[in-house]
């Protein structure tokens, strides 16, 4: 086998160890990440008065429901935005169309936004995608790890 075969035999694992370890350490941060930026929101973002302008549902193949709202609310300084946002099949139950709502919303990106009540990211789901994340680095890992530790006499 040739230099260049043992080169491009060696290179192939650790890109794609490379890609796991990116992918791993993305998920996490992005999982950790969207769930203190709705902790944020929920606790010091500013509030708007909405209107709930429509409720449906979405059925899925698993027979389950994704609950929807469809709202318009006018941040501070901003053009009114028309938003259609999942919700928890509770909340959807207790509104009714043509009700205000009280809408919490990020300042620095007003569409980042949800009823009161609704959106801060679930800690189940974070979690379960920190861990799927973290197989997916753990992955990585090992594929950099043994495509590095290779000795030329084992290609």
């Amino acid at each position: 086998m040739s230099t260049r075969e043992r080169s491009r035999r060696r290179l192939l694992p650790l890109l794609i160890g490379l890609l796991f370890l990116l992918a791993g350490l993305g998920g996490s941060i992005g999982a950790w990440g969207a769930y203190f930026a709705d902790l944020r929101i929920e606790r010091e973002g500013p509030r708007a008065q909405g209107l709930l302008l429509k409720k449906g549902f979405l059925g899925v193949a698993d027979g389950d429901s994704d609950y929807v709202l469809e709202y318009v609310f006018t941040p501070e300084g901003e053009a009114p935005l028309k938003v259609s946002r999942s919700v928890g099949k509770s909340l959807w139950a207790s509104l009714h169309e043509g009700q205000a709502l009280e809408i919490r919303y990020s300042r620095e990106n007003p569409r980042r936004n949800f009823p009161a009540g609704s959106g801060v990211t679930s800690i189940g789901v974070t979690i379960f995608v920190s861990v799927i994340a973290a197989i997916f680095f753990l992955l990585g890992v090992a594929l950099v790890w043994g495509s590095l530790a290779r000795t030329p006499a084992e290609d």
